[in-house]
């Protein structure tokens, strides 16, 4: 829940987050702190930077509020790292290129679908890093 905390800074992130009458709420309860000095929603990514003065409120407030928050919003549900996402991304794309060179000696018809997966697969990897 709780992503990045320092004082005077703090970012939360929740699935919950990305409905924005969640993040509408949330916004509004921590700009009406005494001491907040501004919020930073995107509903988009389910994210929110929360930037107070730390001589107004005390860390040990906001994770006491973080645990209440937690059990309002639900547990986060744990998602695949990026690493292990890129490694199978990796492995499928040279797996259907194999299958493709594979295919130029064994069966016209096996490279065409290969080849074919291989550029769905590229498009796929292509679109998700711009």
């Amino acid at each position: 829940m709780i992503v990045s905390f320092t004082d005077g800074r703090i970012r939360i992130r929740h699935p919950a987050l990305k409905d924005p009458e969640n993040m509408r709420a949330l916004a509004s309860l921590l700009e009406s702190l005494p001491g907040a000095r501004g919020v930073l929603p995107n509903p988009r990514t389910g994210s929110l930077l929360f930037r107070y003065d730390p001589e107004q409120i005390s860390r040990e407030n906001l994770l006491a509020a973080e645990k209440v928050l937690q059990t309002r919003l639900g547990p986060a549900q744990e998602r695949p790292s990026a690493y292990y996402t890129r490694k199978r991304e990796n492995v499928l794309l040279g797996a259907a290129l194999s299958a493709c060179m594979l295919g130029l000696a064994v069966s016209p018809r096996l490279h065409v679908w290969a080849g074919f997966s291989f550029v769905l697969l590229t498009m796929g990897h292509v679109l998700r890093r711009s």
